[in-house]
């Protein structure tokens, strides 16, 4: 790719100096073919016969570093090409608007060239001065292609500073910064653009900035559709799916695993203008477990602890657990009895403070409890308490 920007540059600048004349009749001397990479065109800025141009003739310098016989500038676009360098073939002046070229790697009929069929020139060389390309029109399109094959390897490279690459287009189609090859375990599997950071950094960064004088901010932005088609038509969401997530993945040397992730999830039947909502925010235990942490629902209620804790019978005959009840949180019921102790279903690093409310008959509570146990003793008997057990 780099070598065909270098031609298309090249003969932009060799262009401005073509001297462009009528159609004549055909000299007999014209050539039935054109060596492998040239063009035929005619330098100088008087009429004349039209010269064959090798493609190396083309780059600032190349073949003036060779003979000093060739000289090309891009800025002012001039270029001088002696006869003798390129040969000065004697052939027809050229047809109004056109250029001769031969685009292919061999030997081939010459054939007349308008933009279009110069950009498909097969360059030899690479172009060392800054390069421009682009249209003229407000439809005017740039198409960058690695290669013209069925790639399985191809990408596209861009280098700064001292030829360093700073961002590649693999295959696939990912944006890898930092990076030669994209990641291929953990979530990074479903990543667009993987940023490790710069050449000279440790790691990636992003920095939305905002400048403006009113109360608007920088933007990121996470949309869902169900419609499978990108771009076209919109399609409901439904209760249950997640909206956007930001994941949390750290290698355990062998893999990158995921520790933590914050959610927003519909949370609730969508009608039009309306789509409930609910924030998860989830982490992994030191067994291994992710698990959801805390959520606050489209009700605007918070529910903290691990919702799949669930707290068991120790010593509370008839122990039945009521709905939505956690470790941090919850309702047992029971045989009427003066004392209940409960398991917590997963175990506090530290011992929790807990609240314990009697819910049958007004009584003074005793509580106690450990990193595995809430106890709690009443001075008359119960058959339901609630609690709520605060700690890590």
């Amino acid at each position: 790719m780099k070598k065909v920007a270098a031609t298309i540059g090249s003969l932009f600048a060799l262009w401005a100096v073509f001297t462009i004349s009528p159609a004549v009749a055909q000299n007999p001397q014209f050539p039935q073919t054109l060596p492998p990479n040239t063009v035929v065109g005619r330098s100088g800025i008087s009429a004349g016969p039209a010269q064959a141009i090798p493609f190396a003739a083309l780059t600032p310098g190349l073949l003036a570093a060779a003979s000093g016989d060739f000289a090309c500038t891009l800025s002012p676009s001039t270029c001088t090409i002696n006869a003798g360098v390129v040969g000065n073939s004697k052939l027809a002046n050229m047809a109004a608007n056109t250029i001769k070229c031969n685009p292919t790697g061999s030997s081939a009929v010459s054939q007349d060239c308008i933009s279009p069929v110069v950009t498909s020139l097969i360059a030899s060389t690479s172009l060392t001065s800054p390069l421009h390309i682009g249209g003229s029109t407000v439809g005017s399109s740039l198409t960058l292609q690695s290669t013209s094959a069925a790639g399985t390897t191809d990408f596209l490279s861009f280098q700064t500073g001292s030829q360093v690459e700073t961002l590649r287009i693999d295959t696939a189609g990912k944006h890898l910064i930092g990076l030669t090859a994209a990641l291929t375990n953990g979530d990074a599997t479903f990543l667009t653009v993987e940023n490790a950071g710069k050449s000279g950094f440790t790691g990636g960064a992003y920095g939305l900035f905002q400048f403006s004088n009113d109360t608007s901010s920088s933007f990121l932005g996470f949309f869902k559709n169900r419609g499978t088609v990108k771009g076209v038509g919109q399609t409901t969401v439904v209760n249950g799916d997640d909206i956007g997530e930001l994941a949390f993945e750290a290698s355990d040397g062998t893999n990158y695993v995921k520790t933590g992730y914050f959610t927003q999830t519909v949370n609730g039947p969508v009608s039009t203008g309306i789509v409930p909502s609910m924030y998860v925010w989830g982490q992994t235990s030191s067994a291994g477990t992710l698990f959801e942490g805390m959520r606050l629902s489209a009700a605007g209620h918070l529910r903290v602890g691990n919702a799949n804790a669930l707290p068991t019978n120790s010593a509370c005959a008839g122990f039945s657990l009521a709905a939505v009840s956690s470790d941090v949180a919850g309702t047992v019921t029971f045989t009427s009895a003066t004392t209940c102790t409960i398991n917590f279903g997963t175990a506090f690093i530290n011992a929790p403070k807990c609240s314990v409310t009697p819910n049958t008959t007004a009584s003074t509570v005793g509580v106690s409890q450990t990193t595995t146990q809430l106890s709690a003793s009443f001075g008359a008997a119960q058959t339901s308490m609630t609690w709520i057990c605060l700690g890590v």
